[in-house]
Order: C-alpha cells, then sequence, then structure tokens
C-alpha cells in the first residue's frame, strides 16, 4: 500500500505542476485521506473501539461481544459467538 501512495503522490505533485491541472490541495488531500485510512487499518484502533463498546453495553444482557484474542496493527482475532442479524 505504501508503494501505491507513493506513486499516487507523485502523479498529483506533476499533475499540480501543470498549468491545465490545477485542483486545489489535490495533493493535501491525498496525504489526509492516506493518513485516516492508516489509522483504519490498524486493528488495535479497532481492540480500542471494541473495548468501548463493551464498556457501552455493560449492562445490556441483549448484547454480546465477542472476546479479542490477539490484536497486532495488522491482526485481530477474536472469539467467535453465535448470533442473530438485526435483520432477521
Amino acid at each position: 500500500m505504501n508503494l501505491d501512495y507513493a506513486i499516487l503522490k507523485s502523479i498529483t505533485w506533476a499533475l499540480n505542476q501543470t498549468k491545465f491541472t490545477r485542483i486545489p490541495r489535490l495533493y493535501e488531500n491525498l496525504s489526509e485521506f492516506e493518513s485516516s485510512l492508516l489509522d483504519q487499518m490498524n486493528l488495535k484502533n479497532e481492540l480500542i473501539n471494541i473495548q468501548r463498546f463493551k464498556r457501552n453495553f455493560f449492562n445490556n444482557s441483549k448484547v454480546e461481544i465477542p472476546e479479542p484474542i490477539l490484536a497486532t496493527n495488522g491482526i485481530l482475532i477474536e472469539q467467535f459467538k453465535l448470533g442473530h442479524s438485526l435483520g432477521d
């Protein structure tokens, strides 16, 4: 993914150097998008969200949250919980 962003940044920088394709803040917007996406892809952040969710629904017997087993930047393993879709 880092290579993909490096290529996109190079292209957006080059495009903004021409007088025909001036797109305001294109390069900066791409950098902000990259940062946001990298934060979302870090599964340790998802672990924090799961822990917050568990605290918020601690006293609700209708909500079961799988127990995290392992969390790294790229891996999140949780306990399996049999359940039903809210749409069912």
